[in-house]
């Protein structure tokens, strides 16, 4: 009888450790503003069993070969070019500098994204259209469900989702872009998964079925086309991580799946020659005004890396703040408007490489004068970096004016009154925040950089 309670013990602990580890999903799991996640891709292939699933199920891919790597940067929409569209909440993710060719290319393409307790869904895209080169953006009219929340195993969501952005032209509508589709999501399993990344983490699998149309109509251009796409997608999350732990796109051929693109989340790897370089930056901002300045952050890899920036037109512009034409992450001032290529040489001892964005930063010309439209076009803000005291000139306001500081995540960090000597202070301030100033129905935003060693 003993040893029967014993072994009735026995069994009921077990049974309660495999209930405990079916993890559940929520909103805390998913990604914010500011976190930046390393990823690889892999090569991909067919020896490796994507399909096989189930309760309490092992999955063991660390034969994974790593090719190449890069980073999730999730950024709040104050950080893109698409600051108006989507609100302080969105969090905006580039997934793309280009898409396409011709006049149909794409360029700084982003998706956002929004999390609560119920969903991490999809709720809009930005872009600059090749052949007209002005921010496009448009909301879901139907946000894209990715996951219904809280996520656990024996889940199933189906989800319809649409979006049509505007494209226009100097204020004129010219066209739109349209994606649609359904998504049909279930979690058919739960387990462990080990990758190059790390062994036996817990975690549960999501299949995704995605049947989308993509439309894009450009009277001016007689562009009329549309594509539909059908794919699968298996993500294996975690609670551990903001992203999936691994994530395999594919088709179907007949019963058989092909694997197109595999990613997984995983530390810095040196992928090749150790000496290997690459060269890689990109802006905080790609769209200014005159007198503006743009940090360039550089997401350069390789061992004992020096630099060399060059801008096309090759006048016009200034480093400030100490930095120069070698910096690693140069602080630039540009004075004239127009379009600005930029090109970064990074090289060490053995090796180079370079990356080149043509047309990359858009400088506006500030109208001097009164105020028209709805900015403070004449308002000038300087130094840009500060080290904490910001000047106002160019403009006298006829009404009290207010001013509003935020940071990157949208967060109120300072507010007051412009005084009459046009001087404000912001001795807390680090890093990057956005100026709002509003006098009488007029408004005024700009990007400031606070930085110990400027000014």
């Amino acid at each position: 009888m003993f040893k029967k309670i014993k072994l009735s013990i026995l069994v009921s602990l077990c049974l309660a450790s495999a209930v405990q580890a079916q993890i559940t999903i929520t909103q805390q799991h998913m990604p914010s503003a500011g976190d930046t996640i390393r990823y690889s891709t892999a090569t991909t292939s067919g020896s490796l069993d994507f399909q096989s699933t189930g309760a309490n199920y092992t999955w063991d891919f660390t034969n994974l070969q790593p090719n190449s790597q890069g980073l999730y940067e999730f950024k709040s929409s104050l950080q893109t070019p698409y600051i108006l569209s989507f609100g302080f909440t969105a969090i905006g993710l580039k997934i793309a500098d280009t898409l396409g060719a011709g006049q149909l290319q794409l360029k700084n393409v982003y998706n956002f994204f929004k999390k609560s307790s119920s969903a991490y869904e999809a709720v809009g895209l930005g872009f600059q259209y090749a052949a007209l080169p002005l921010p496009q953006s448009g909301k879901h009219s139907n946000s894209e469900r990715i996951y219904k929340l809280p996520l656990t195993y024996g889940d199933k969501d189906t989800d319809t989702y649409a979006v049509t952005i505007p494209i226009s032209l100097a204020g004129f509508p010219v066209g739109s872009l349209i994606q649609m589709g359904t998504r049909t999501t279930e979690t058919d399993g739960w387990g462990t998964i080990s990758t190059p990344y790390g062994n036996n983490i817990p975690c549960i699998r999501v299949v995704a079925q995605i049947d989308a149309y993509d439309s894009i109509s450009i009277g001016t251009l007689n562009v009329n086309t549309a594509i539909r796409t059908q794919r699968t997608e298996y993500k294996w999350l975690s609670t551990s991580e903001k992203v999936p732990i691994l994530e395999i796109t594919g088709t179907w051929a007949g019963r058989t799946f092909i694997p197109t693109f595999i990613r997984y989340r995983d530390i810095p790897r040196n992928i090749g020659s150790p000496f290997q370089v690459n060269a890689s930056f990109e802006a905080d901002r790609t769209m200014a005004g005159e007198g503006d300045t743009i940090r360039f952050v550089n997401n350069s890899s390789g061992l004992n890396l020096s630099y060399r920036w060059a801008f096309a037109p090759a006048t016009g512009f200034e480093f400030v703040a100490g930095t120069d034409a070698n910096s690693e992450e140069p602080l630039v001032k540009f004075n004239n408007p127009g379009y600005y290529s930029v090109k970064l040489v990074a090289s060490n001892q053995l090796l180079s490489d370079s990356m080149g964005r043509p047309n990359y930063i858009e400088i506006k010309a500030r109208i001097p004068g009164s105020v028209g439209g709805s900015d403070l076009n004449a308002l000038r803000v300087f130094p840009n970096p500060s080290s904490g005291i910001i000047r106002l000139s160019g403009f006298t306001f006829s009404e009290p004016a207010s001013y509003q500081l935020y940071d990157m995540l949208g967060k109120l960090h300072q507010e007051g009154i412009i005084p009459p000597d046009m001087v404000l202070n912001f001795p807390d301030a680090r890093g990057s925040y956005v100026l709002k100033i509003k006098s009488g129905e007029h408004t005024f935003s700009e990007l400031l950089i606070f930085s110990k060693n400027a000014n």
